[in-house]
């Protein structure tokens, strides 16, 4: 029944998902990162944020243009698509400020 089950779940779990191998004492760990620093880690999730993030971003402010062309002068409709290529706008600074944040803690902490 243990040889069952081991096997049920070593075709359900990778293998780094266990901690102690059969008839082994050390536990073995494997990092699926790969990041050999903190640094590298942030740069990895920082590259994930900007492939998500700028198309996400572009499609933003396109929405924002298409609800300045539909709103065709009426007050309202024109300001709610100001807010929206404001926010846009703001959300772009926050992608682009978190690579400049990132940059200086390198350089802070490298520099220590």
């Amino acid at each position: 029944m243990h040889n069952m089950l081991n096997k049920f779940l070593d075709t359900l779990l990778p293998s780094y998902v266990y901690a102690v191998k059969d008839g082994e004492s050390d536990p073995l760990f494997s990092n699926p990162i790969n990041s050999k620093d903190f640094y590298a880690l942030i740069e990895a999730i920082l590259l994930v944020l900007w492939k998500f993030g700028i198309p996400i971003l572009v499609l933003f402010i396109v929405f924002a243009g298409f609800k300045y062309v539909t709103a065709q002068g009426n007050e309202a409709k024109v300001e709610e698509a100001t807010k929206a290529l404001w926010w846009s706008v703001v959300g772009g600074a926050v992608l682009l400020g978190a690579r400049v944040i990132a940059a200086v803690i390198k350089a802070t902490v490298g520099a220590v």
